[in-house]
């Protein structure tokens, strides 16, 4: 049917202009029908032809725009009735009124007879044109069954007809001609740009007139072949595909609505109003309507991605809707540092500190000694920006396990120390020009949390377990257990971010260049946004788990994006988060998909543990005494092989290597954005007011961590903590309470004793305080042992600040100041950084 459904476009003047048309009158249609005698044959179907025109043309009156003027013409006028040799026939009837009742009559009496005068006929429908219409022209209906037989050639006539500067259009119906018949048709039509038609019965006769009797619309499609995706609110990112919807035909459009598809299957985007109603549209008119949209981020087996769509454009009395078909390529063309922004084009001397989504858990290939008891940290050169920045080992400092406070103090179950401290000793080796970290998330416990959802008892929404996976006895609420993590977080991260800018930004980096910027970036969400099942994570995650860790992410994230804009407007420190890094793994790439850029139970790393059976047996030996002799026996581990267990383990739901390679392609994508053009324009007009850092080792008398002792400790110091009575080799969780503070993991010897030293963090208030060593003990039971400590209030100024101060307040104030600091060294602080 697609020749039969070009007759409306044919009939129709090209209309080319962009803007709405005014709405002129209808163009008048001249419908010819040869009457003459073969016309009383059948059609092949069993009808007699002449009265399948008939029923064709009752129906095209019953469906044509009541004001668009219509002509009926017969050919040959019959002799009987006056007419003669090649006679051009006669026209029957003239209306452009509503009522058609005359032409309806008119048509039911039509009888066949008499030659085939084509010539002449086409010459008359031109002069009935001019007296339905203004002259100008209009559009011409043929409908013969045979060749001309009478008269000149009607090719010749149609050419005269076009060449005179009338402008007509015809359309030629070939109703079961023979092939001169339809070879003469063919070339009526080419002479006026028209079309032919074979029509083959009378059904496909009452088709045509039907197409010819309603509006068919066109669409104009304007789009791109390719674009770049972006993600964040960066507007370079928004893709716009425009639609020219336009009405061609002799009649109204009633009720126009164009709508947009995508193909689900290559990464719909959403659209805010796919479908959009534009009301009628009148004869020539033309109106516009654009989608914008996001595309997703392509994976990276398919870069470009090939996003299908389809633009459609209907109407009530339209037969067909117009469609539009075509593809736009969607690449991720951020592969490379080169096509970084500004913010990180000129930089090359990295240094990624943080914690194990910095350090490259889970992508293997752990560098040199970060993989061993002494030191997991799980370095790896496949962590984010390192490969594509061709950074040095010596570069990535961040360490598996870290809290906000090892920034500032030795990682002691890690056996590293202070990542302040490893960053100035980069700095001076080889220098720094920018920092990049995530930290955050083992304090607020996402591991336990992760752990608890794999292998706990219960629904981890509802608790979670102290020493998941391999101590699962005190369930603890787990809304409880996240208000009180999340809601001492920015108490946490603060000092963490001064401490970096003081050591990257203070008085001994500052040299000709601008400030170092600080990336804090989001840790990716590495489930599925909408909450299900996850058979590909054995169904241990249920949807009220993947809901929690959703809820998880999206608040600690949004906890981190304040703490570092509040880190900039109140501490100067010229951190900038990156959100992109949240979505790296929607929506096709979470821990339920079967392509997942996260490391899920079927990456046990080469461990030779079936995860799902090493869930059964931890559940069947929770509680017991020696719980990880059990789990050892029943599987038969050796312990090499537990080693690698318990890694695979500590791996789950962090990125794999193609994890970390979306995070950096994220990161790559922010740099171009908005957000990172505006942390420019900060970093360019940023004050330096950094102060310089001094250390001074702790002494003895200023306080032992002992239980059952209140000592008086100074904030920014470590001190020695000792600590019983736990179940051997079970995990503890240190920390400060007041507004409670994650300060170190650690684990319990073959004793159940700890002897480690934790850091008091410089950021503490003034006052009480208490320290916290939280676990089990041997019998499975909650033990937590508490510690009551004094701050110490003030640290010792500077000689520079003292003189300042002197000269502006004057002997007085000078005299409290001294006074002040004689009562400060009888306290034994030690000088801290400001802020």
């Amino acid at each position: 049917m697609a020749a039969i459904a070009a007759i409306a476009a044919a009939i129709a003047p090209q209309v080319s202009a962009a803007e709405p048309l005014p709405g002129p009158r209808p163009s008048p249609i001249a419908i010819v029908v040869d009457t003459s005698d073969s016309m009383n044959e059948e059609d092949g179907s069993g009808r007699i032809k002449i009265n399948g025109a008939k029923i064709a043309l009752l129906d095209f009156l019953g469906q044509v725009e009541p004001d668009t003027p219509v002509g009926l013409r017969t050919y040959p006028y019959p002799e009987e009735r006056g007419g003669g040799e090649c006679s051009p026939g006669e026209l029957r009837v003239s209306s452009s009124a509503t009522d058609r009742t005359d032409m309806a009559a008119t048509i039911r009496t039509l009888t066949a007879d008499g030659d085939t005068p084509t010539a002449a006929a086409l010459k008359a429908a031109e002069k009935d044109l001019t007296s339905l219409g203004s002259g100008q022209g209009g559009t011409i209906v043929l409908v013969s069954d045979g060749e001309s037989n009478c008269g000149p050639d009607p090719c010749d006539t149609a050419r005269e007809i076009a060449e005179s500067g009338f402008d007509l259009q015809t359309i030629t119906v070939g109703f079961r001609v023979s092939g001169a018949g339809a070879k003469e048709l063919q070339c009526i039509a080419e002479q006026t740009e028209g079309r032919y038609l074979s029509v083959h019965d009378n059904a496909g006769l009452a088709e045509a007139f039907d197409e010819i009797s309603r509006p068919e619309l066109r669409l104009e499609v304007d789009y791109p072949t390719r674009v770049t995706a972006q993600v964040g609110n960066d507007p370079s990112g928004l893709v716009k595909i425009e639609a020219k919807v336009s009405n061609p035909s002799q009649h109204l459009a009633r009720g126009v609505v164009t709508r947009i598809r995508f193909d689900v299957a290559s990464g719909a985007p959403a659209v805010i109003r796919p479908v959009v109603h534009l009301g009628n549209l009148e004869p020539g008119d033309s109106r516009k309507v654009s989608w914008v949209f996001r595309p997703g981020v392509p994976p990276r087996d398919r870069n470009p991605m090939k996003l299908r769509f389809t633009v459609i454009a209907g109407a009530e009395n339209t037969l067909a809707d117009a469609e539009f078909k075509n593809t736009i390529d969607v690449y991720d063309a951020f592969e490379n540092a080169s096509e970084a922004g500004p913010i990180l084009s000129s930089r090359h001397k990295i240094a990624i500190v943080g914690d194990s989504f910095s350090a490259g858990e889970g992508a293997d290939f752990y560098i040199g000694d970060t993989d061993t008891d002494a030191n997991p940290c799980h370095r790896s050169r496949f962590t984010y920006l390192v490969e594509v920045f061709d950074l040095d080992d010596s570069r990535i400092i961040a360490c598996s396990g870290a809290v906000a406070a090892d920034v500032t103090a030795a990682q002691e179950d890690r056996t590293v120390g202070p990542q302040e401290d490893q960053l100035e000793a980069l700095r001076r080796r080889a220098g720094v020009d920018a920092v990049v970290l995530t930290l955050g998330g083992n304090d607020v416990g996402f591991g336990k949390i992760a752990a608890s959802c794999l292998f706990g008892r219960s629904d981890c929404s509802d608790k979670i377990y102290e020493g998941a996976p391999f101590w699962q006895w005190s369930g603890i609420p787990t809304r409880k257990y996240l208000e009180e993590r999340i809601g001492g977080l920015a108490s946490a991260l603060r000092p963490a971010y001064r401490a970096i800018n003081g050591v990257v930004n203070g008085p001994q980096a500052r040299g000709g260049h601008g400030p170092v910027p600080i990336l804090v970036l989001a840790y990716p969400m590495p489930t599925p946004l909408t909450p299900q099942d996850c058979p590909e994570m054995w169904d241990l995650l249920s949807p009220g788990e993947i809901k929690l860790l959703n809820e998880l992410v999206i608040d600690l994230n949004g906890m981190i994006e304040g703490t570092v804009k509040n880190a900039w407007k109140y501490d100067h420190v010229p951190a900038f988060f990156v959100p992109n890094t949240e979505m790296a793994f929607q929506p096709d790439h979470t821990l339920c998909d079967r392509d997942p850029y996260a490391r899920t139970l079927d990456s046990f790393n080469g461990a030779g543990v079936d995860a799902k059976r090493l869930n059964g047996v931890i559940a069947k030996y929770s509680g017991r005494s020696d719980p990880i002799a059990g789990i050892k026996r029943e599987l038969e581990l050796s312990d090499a092989k537990f080693d690698r267990t318990m890694r695979a383990v500590q791996e789950l739901v962090h990125p794999n290597q193609l994890g970390y390679a979306a995070e950096t392609r994220a990161v790559l994508r922010w740099s171009q954005s908005p957000a990172a053009m505006g942390a420019v324009k900060t970093l360019e007009s940023a004050p330096i007011d950094v102060p310089a850092v001094v250390v001074v080792a702790s002494g003895p008398e200023l306080g032992q961590l002992v239980p059952g002792e209140t000592p008086t400790l100074q904030g920014g110091t470590s001190y020695p903590l000792q600590a019983g009575g736990f179940a051997p080799d079970s995990p503890l969780t240190i920390g400060v309470h007041s507004e409670f503070q994650v300060l170190s993991y650690a684990t319990a010897d073959g004793a159940g004793e700890i002897a480690t030293r934790i850091a008091i963090p410089e950021g503490l208030d003034p006052g009480d305080h208490t320290l916290t060593v939280s676990g089990v003990d041997a019998d499975g039971q909650s033990r937590t042992v508490e510690i009551p400590f004094d701050v110490a209030g003030g640290g010792l100024p500077t000689l520079v600040s003292v003189l300042l101060w002197l000269a502006v307040a004057g002997t007085l104030a000078a005299g409290l100041l001294l006074a002040g600091l004689a009562l400060s060294r009888r306290r034994g602080p030690r000088p801290t950084s400001a802020g």
